[in-house]
């Protein structure tokens, strides 16, 4: 039921149905009560004026910078730059649920010296929203489908930030074959899934059918865009897109397709690649922050705040985070482990681009 719901509000039209209800409601309430009718025509015209305005920007998204392909049954989008047979082709994928076009700046910097391939995860960007629940497995699965439908030969070296970085470690584990290298800058540990995950996705998923359903009506401001700071260096790099991101990331879709995703790695961690070994020989480059001791002591603050940790506590979720990349590290028998410059955050890929092209370069 919960997931028909939101397939519901997902759609399009989600907005439409709900104000052409609202109004056979008033037609059949006229007769019984007046004022009560009275109110609820009111209502539908100011749901239906919300709809207009979303149904407007919605139109502004038409325009693709890539092309759209049908794969399995779900209109998927794909931007792919660069001569191909020169050397390994690129995938990047960006952090969260993000579109692709949030790895355009990186994905600039290579085409010219090898095929680049960015890609919308489904319900992101251009592409359309599968069928509810989006699991690990479908995903990379879809990505699979796609290469193939479009015409992309591989083995393909794979680039992946945050969550976009678990989704790759994932990808060379179903199919290996396709994979000749993993870039994985700051991936999301397992850790942050299994054990936080409810800490870290548990208010995005309860919001993301609210948002959905104030999107239908033109309220955007109940959602959080994609690059919501001027002044960051995500921001900076991504400028001449920024407009557009920040646009398909306050989709109905996007918002159900985020917390879907979410909601499946949390719910089925065994889903993800584990154990020593489990991807063979693949290089694998772990890029990793390389916060400042004063950004290092204020993240331990706030966390310890936020959780309320005893001493004991505190020291066994960092350990177990450390740990956590180290085993990753070792997922494959050709895994190191890099730092990124001093003093880079988690966003090193924008603070730091040259740094990252430098390492994918070396695999591809």
């Amino acid at each position: 039921m919960r997931n028909t719901i939101l397939q519901f509000l997902a759609g399009k039209n989600a907005g439409l149905y709900i104000t052409s209800g609202v109004f056979l409601i008033a037609l059949a309430v006229t007769p019984v009560s007046a004022i009560f009718s009275i109110i609820l025509f009111i209502t539908t015209a100011l749901l239906f004026s919300g709809v207009l305005k979303f149904k407007l920007v919605d139109s502004l998204s038409d325009l693709t910078p890539g092309s759209v392909f049908v794969v399995d049954g779900v209109k998927t989008h794909i931007l792919a730059e660069g001569e191909k047979g020169t050397h390994y082709p690129v995938i990047w994928v960006g952090g969260g649920h993000g579109e692709g076009l949030v790895m355009f700046h990186l994905h600039e910097m290579i085409r010219t010296e090898t095929r680049s391939i960015l890609f919308d995860r489904v319900g992101a960007g251009w592409s359309d929203l599968s069928t509810l629940p989006i699991t690990i497995e479908s995903e990379v699965r879809h990505l699979k489908n796609l290469l193939e439908t479009a015409g992309e030969q591989g083995p393909f070296v794979l680039a992946g930030h945050s969550f976009g970085g678990l989704f790759s470690l994932n990808f060379a584990h179903h199919y290996p074959d396709l994979v000749a290298g993993l870039v994985l800058m700051d991936p999301t540990p397992p850790v942050n899934v299994s054990i936080l995950g409810n800490l870290s996705f548990g208010r995005l998923m309860q919001l993301a059918p609210w948002r959905a359903l104030g999107f239908h009506f033109g309220l955007t401001r109940v959602g959080d865009p994609e690059i919501d700071d001027k002044t960051s260096d995500f921001y900076r790099c991504l400028s001449q897109h920024a407009e557009v991101i920040n646009r398909n990331s306050l989709q109905p879709k996007s918002v159900i397709a985020e917390a879907a995703t979410f909601r499946a790695a949390m719910n089925n961690p065994f889903d993800m690649v584990i154990g020593q070994g489990a991807l063979g020989d693949i290089p694998l480059r772990l890029l990793l922050a390389n916060p400042s001791a004063e950004e290092i002591a204020s993240t331990e603050k706030q966390l310890r705040e936020l959780l309320e940790l005893s001493p004991r506590q505190e020291s066994n979720f960092w350990k177990t985070l450390n740990e956590s990349n180290e085993q990753q590290v070792q997922l494959s028998g050709k895994g190191e482990k890099v730092l990124a410059p001093a003093g880079s955050s988690h966003m090193f890929p924008y603070e730091h681009p040259g740094f990252v092209i430098d390492h994918v370069r070396q695999l591809i």
